[in-house]
C-alpha cells in the first residue's frame, strides 16, 4: 500500500468509526473510557492522524457493536473494480 493511500485509507476509517460511535450516541471520552485510552488518542484515530493496532480496531469494533468487515469498508470501490477487470 502507497503511502497516500494508506493516509486516505485511514482517515475513511477514522471517519467510519467517528460516525458509528455517533450514531450510538457515543463521546470520544466514553470510547476512550472503555478502551484504557485517552480521549486524545481516540481523536488521532477518528481523524485518520494515527493508525489504529488491530487489537484496538477489534476492540473498537466491539465496543460499537460493528463488525470489522464494515470498518475496514473501503469506499473508493471504482478504482479497486477497474482493477479486477484487468
Amino acid at each position: 500500500m502507497k503511502i497516500l493511500e494508506a493516509t486516505v485509507f485511514f482517515k475513511q476509517l477514522g471517519e467510519r468509526i467517528r460516525k458509528s460511535r455517533k450514531e450510538r450516541e457515543l463521546t470520544q471520552a466514553q470510547v476512550a473510557e472503555k478502551l484504557g485510552v485517552t480521549q486524545q488518542l481516540i481523536a488521532t484515530y477518528e481523524t485518520g492522524k494515527r493508525r489504529l493496532p488491530v487489537l484496538t480496531l477489534v476492540k473498537i469494533a466491539e465496543i460499537l457493536d460493528i463488525s470489522i468487515d464494515d470498518l475496514l469498508r473501503i469506499e473508493n470501490k471504482s478504482k479497486a473494480d477497474t482493477s479486477l477487470k484487468d
